[in-house]
């Protein structure tokens, strides 16, 4: 029952060949058995999900709801009502939401059955989940290996059948990431598409209330689950941030139609032998199916925009934070020798003139990837440089290929620039390492493409095993 899409655990209940309380039930089992050596959940909502559950029993009628019935685990960063929403940080330990984030609010309203909030890095700002108040998430492929952040205990919960959907947030690769390590499916949509309002951070009682880059998304086992929660959560009259859109309105491109460029590194950050020779294996596949695709990377400076990214994602998480608190931060950030954290480094100083120079960049750089979208559909990419990698001290270089890489570009290298473009991005996985981790690519379309880039990574999708569980 566990490996059961989303949409199958819909269908069944509605058809009454299975119980909500059964499907529940089953799920509540999973977490007792594994989640203790996998650490993936922090909190349990045992009680809640079964009264909610035997609700759902008692109605005549469940066809109204589009995830009715379906366990779902949310990223402890989202506040949830009378729950704790910590960020694995100390000082946020006795923090008590006192609302819904909106898209909790959503989700319920839709039937999902919340099992409980999943594991964060502290404040969020790590490839691996870890943190002094829930401790240290594992990879449920290999104990000894890291599921990725900031989504990673997430990650881990889905691929480990604790639940059937997570909803993470993403503002440098944090649902991609963990999604490739954990061979999931994930969607960053467009940014602004889902409403961030109720997600941590922003910390209670901030002052500073500047955000970009950062977006609410969705981690599946299979792409159809993400085209059925991409509908509700798309669907939000509340969320002012963005225009009103009818996605059923939206061009979708077929496959057979699409016109696609793939690359295997950008500038030169690439991948390790074993996953470049996937990814090439998959594009061989992809081309015998009579399908256009070149290989050819989007043409910019990488080291610019890792720079810049990193420039922004310093400002944002600086705004809050007092002179020693920033001083901390750009120490614990000199450790990584890499673009994105030359960046972070800068972006502290919190220089008003210079961020508003970097929001010029930013413009500059979304028309750059907009006009690569002129002539091509759709990119493919990496979404790491490696496969998960084993426990080890953040920021630490990462070995690709024997080469010392900086910690944060070998994690977000790939994914970081989508998020300070806006640009719509899906995780597909593509198979196994040897080893038996797994592997995914990274599929990108024009901002508010998300619905067409969702059809078409279900054909491209369709072309590979799908997901894989882990032998637990």
């Amino acid at each position: 029952m566990h490996n059961l899409s989303a949409m199958a655990i819909v269908k069944a209940i509605e058809s009454r060949e299975l119980t909500c309380l059964e499907v529940t039930t089953h799920f509540l089992n999973r977490i007792e058995e594994h989640n203790k050596k996998l650490n993936a959940l922090v909190e349990v909502y045992a009680r809640e999900a079964v009264v909610q559950s035997k609700k759902i029993d008692s109605l005549t009628s469940n066809s109204s709801a589009t995830l009715s019935g379906v366990p779902i685990t949310i990223k402890e960063a989202f506040n949830i009502k009378n729950k704790r929403t910590t960020l694995n940080f100390g000082s946020l330990k006795n923090n008590i939401a006192t609302e819904n984030a909106q898209v909790v609010d959503q989700l319920i309203a839709a039937g999902a059955i919340l099992m409980g909030k999943t594991n964060v890095p502290t404040m969020l700002a790590d490839s691996q989940t870890n943190g002094p108040i829930y401790g240290r998430s594992n990879n449920p492929y290999n104990l000894e290996h890291s599921p990725g952040g900031s989504t990673g205990g997430g990650a881990a919960a889905v691929a480990a059948g604790l639940s059937a959907i997570e909803i993470g947030s993403d503002i440098a690769g944090s649902i991609r990431l963990p999604a490739h390590f954990c061979g999931l499916y994930a969607l960053k949509p467009t940014e602004k598409v889902f409403s961030n309002k109720g997600h941590v951070p922003p910390l209670p009682n901030a002052q500073g209330g500047v955000m970009h880059m950062a977006s609410v998304g969705i981690l599946t086992k299979c792409i159809d689950d993400l085209s059925m929660v991409f509908k509700v959560l798309s669907t939000n009259e509340k969320n002012y941030s963005r225009a009103p859109i009818d996605w059923t309105f939206v061009k979708h491109k077929q496959l057979a139609d699409a016109k696609i460029a793939w690359s295997k590194q950008f500038d030169l950050l690439g991948v390790t032998t074993e996953y470049q020779t996937k990814i090439e294996g998959f594009i061989k596949k992809i081309s015998s199916s009579t399908l256009k695709i070149d290989e050819y990377t989007i043409p910019l400076n990488y080291k610019k925009t890792w720079r810049l990214m990193g420039e922004l994602y310093g400002f944002l998480v600086g705004q809050d934070a007092v002179w020693l608190e920033r001083m901390i931060l750009k120490l614990k950030f000199s450790k990584d020798k890499g673009e994105l954290a030359k960046g972070i480094k800068k972006g502290l100083k919190l220089d008003f003139k210079y961020y508003a120079r970097c929001l010029k960049q930013k413009e500059e750089l979304v028309d750059q990837i907009q006009s690569f979208f002129e002539d091509y559909d759709f990119f493919i990419c990496p979404v790491a440089s490696c496969a998960a990698f084993e426990h080890r001290p953040s920021l630490k270089p990462i070995y690709i290929n024997g080469k010392s890489t900086s910690y944060l570009q070998a994690s977000f290298g790939f994914t970081s620039v989508f998020n300070l473009s806006g640009h719509p991005s899906i995780v597909i996985p593509i198979g196994l390492q040897e080893n038996g981790l797994p592997l995914g690519i990274q599929i990108v379309g024009p901002l508010w493409s998300d619905t067409s880039l969702l059809r078409v990574a279900k054909e491209i999708a369709a072309l590979t095993n799908g997901f894989i569980p882990p032998e637990l």
